[in-house]
């Protein structure tokens, strides 16, 4: 925990990155290994809602798993977590960067996947962010994301019935797809994150052959061969 913040204070040097936020679960969590790195002192202002001053650079603000903020210009420190605060933090707009401190990798795991997130102290990857697997599978989902309401998701009946349809689409033309793989990309190209798991429902649904109803989805019969054009483009 000592290292998240001292992470904090290396980003601090930038002075667009010297507003943070501390994410945890629950204030509870700010007992223990929190209270023993910060103080006393610090943890009670937090608990009372006051951001506290860290070496007097960084001014850190507490965000639980109650409280909902949409944007955030600057980094945030994230504790123990669980999938409910994650899909928070992801939501965020406008955050420069993001640490995660976990119970155990492997209840982060998903969230790794999806931010490709390497550990602290690793040599950076300044390289674009890894090519999805089927680039057929990535033109369909531009295509979704173009068509649907991000405010709403699928919420709506032909939104729905449009991410519905895709997936029976590249079914019936043997194209396989990594359902975990889908929502990672729709969480990292502006989805909310609910919003990304009800996509994910229904692929993961739809590649096994089970029944999903909706209304009728309204893409072109040759839509297919257009994204494979596209893909080919890439």
């Amino acid at each position: 925990m000592a290292r998240g913040f001292g992470w904090l204070l290396d980003l601090g040097r930038n002075e667009n990155k010297r507003a943070a936020l501390l994410a945890i679960p629950i204030m509870d969590n700010l007992n223990g290994v929190i209270a023993e790195v910060l103080g006393d002192s610090a943890v009670k202002g937090l608990k009372q809602g006051k951001p506290f001053s860290l070496n007097s650079v960084v001014s850190v603000s507490l965000l639980t798993e109650r409280k909902d903020i949409f944007r955030h210009q600057g980094p945030i420190l994230v504790a123990y977590p669980n999938k409910k605060l994650l899909d928070k933090i992801d939501n965020i707009r406008e955050v420069t960067d993001v640490l995660v401190i976990p119970w155990s990798f492997g209840e982060i795991q998903y969230w790794i996947d999806t931010w490709h997130a390497r550990e602290l102290g690793a040599t950076e990857n300044r390289q674009a962010e890894p090519a999805f697997s089927d680039p057929v599978v990535e033109e369909a989902l531009k295509s979704l994301t173009s068509r649907v309401n991000l405010s709403t998701g699928i919420g709506h009946p032909m939104d729905r019935a449009a991410a519905v349809d895709l997936f029976r689409k590249l079914k019936a033309a043997k194209i396989a797809y990594d359902p975990s793989e889908v929502r990672g990309w729709l969480v990292r190209h502006g989805w909310e994150s609910d919003d990304a798991d009800a996509v994910k429902d229904i692929a993961e649904k739809i590649s096994q052959g089970r029944s999903v109803r909706s209304e009728m989805g309204g893409w072109a019969d040759d839509i297919v061969d257009l994204w494979r054009e596209r893909a080919s483009k890439s």
